[in-house]
């Protein structure tokens, strides 16, 4: 017996020819032939042949062509036969395709990477320093607005208010929106001084709030929030020292949340380049819940969870496939083509449930249809509890 042929051009690495093999596996003492290339019962390479450095670069590149091989069928039946690849590999036809997790996994990393080194995400960190030296409401504007208002010839027509009675009355209203404003800004003014001179001080007025524990959970973060800003303390242990507290339960839970709001105030580009990092795992938590739905609606039909989770994952790997693309038209050309990407993704979808489902055209654009409104639904709500999350623990 000898080492089988390989293909022309082919390449057999050192470690696996036949002149290495031996009668037990070295990983599991399992009995081998001399025959056996692999182990039958941990899959090992029936190999006695000393681990060397070119070994494990023809390992290694030898998982690197097989991975490459199998990535180039699952894009190519991605693009070109949607559902069907589904179809294949839920009836077993795997070892041609990579995990439907694992593709969509590294498309969405590869997605999100080009996302966020590609947008300028830091320069908000700037734009929000410059905003913050500027003030928060700039009161000689509306004294500019109120004089340009005065000033102002306006044409009455016969029988309405006179123009002396208008600019009174213009003038009042101006007068009444500057004073609230100064009562607001002198309201920030206020707390912030607190925050800055007597901390202390802030802090017993907020702990006498009498608005309820959420309304007082609120004023207790608004007050971490504002003593964190003014470079105070920066952790729990440094806070209960200066304030002479406990800091325990609630006021702990309320410092945490006014470091994180601080942190994302004054750092927007930062957070939002965490946010998109953390997008791949949102959408791996997000999917799950959804496939509960397409369950749902396809009871009836003979399969289960986890097949409709597979069809999940392939249809979204070909969504990011198509943002991929539509980034790169737009990096080249200056071209937004992202409705393209969403208009294609959407014939793509039907046609994939057509393949997979195997039902009719009206069926399947109705569970089309409600598929979409709850996915959109879903998605909102999702999101909105994902960036909560992420800057209460960022």
């Amino acid at each position: 017996m000898s080492d089988k042929p390989v293909k022309k051009g082919g390449y057999l690495p050192e470690r696996r020819k036949f002149k290495y093999r031996g009668n037990c596996c070295l990983n599991c003492d399992h009995p081998l032939d001399l025959s056996d290339k692999y182990c039958a019962n941990c899959g090992q390479i029936n190999s006695m042949k000393k681990f060397s450095v070119q070994d494990l670069f023809d390992e290694l590149f030898g998982t690197l062509f097989n991975y490459d091989s199998k990535l180039r069928q699952t894009l190519s039946a991605l693009l070109l036969k949607p559902g069907k690849i589904t179809r294949e590999y839920i009836n077993g036809k795997r070892a041609s395709y990579t995990n439907p997790f694992q593709t969509l996994l590294s498309l969405c990393i590869i997605y999100f990477l080009l996302l966020g080194y590609s947008s300028d995400f830091e320069s908000l960190n700037q734009k929000k320093a410059d905003a913050d030296t500027k003030g928060l409401v700039n009161i000689e504007e509306y004294t500019k607005i109120a004089d340009s208002l005065k000033a102002e010839q306006l044409i009455i027509p016969k029988g309405d208010v006179s123009q002396e009675a208008l600019q009174d009355s213009l003038k009042a209203t101006i007068d009444t929106l500057k004073f609230g404003i100064g009562v607001l800004e002198a309201l920030d003014k206020r707390k912030d001084s607190l925050a800055t001179y007597a901390p202390q001080t802030f802090y017993n007025e907020v702990k006498n709030d009498t608005s309820g524990s959420v309304g007082r959970f609120i004023s207790m973060t608004e007050f971490f929030y504002r003593t964190i800003k003014h470079n105070h303390y920066n952790t729990p242990e440094e806070a209960r020292s200066k304030l002479n507290i406990p800091l325990k339960g609630s006021e702990l839970w309320a410092f945490r949340t006014g470091k994180s709001i601080n942190r994302v105030t004054k750092e927007p580009g930062t957070f939002l380049n965490t946010v998109i990092s953390r997008l791949p795992f949102f959408i791996f938590f997000f999917l799950p819940v959804f496939t509960v739905f397409i369950w749902l609606l396809y009871l009836r039909r003979e399969f289960n969870y986890m097949d409709h989770l597979i069809f999940s994952f392939h249809s979204q790997s070909l969504f990011i496939i198509l943002l991929i693309i539509a980034y790169i038209i737009y990096a080249i050309t200056d071209w937004n083509v992202l409705w393209v990407a969403v208009l294609l993704f959407s014939f793509y979808l039907y046609r994939a449930m057509r393949v997979f489902y195997q039902q009719g055209r009206l069926k399947t654009i109705l569970k089309f249809s409600i598929l979409n409104t709850i996915f959109v639904f879903l998605a909102s709500i999702s999101m909105i509890l994902f960036l909560s999350g992420s800057a209460l623990t960022y």
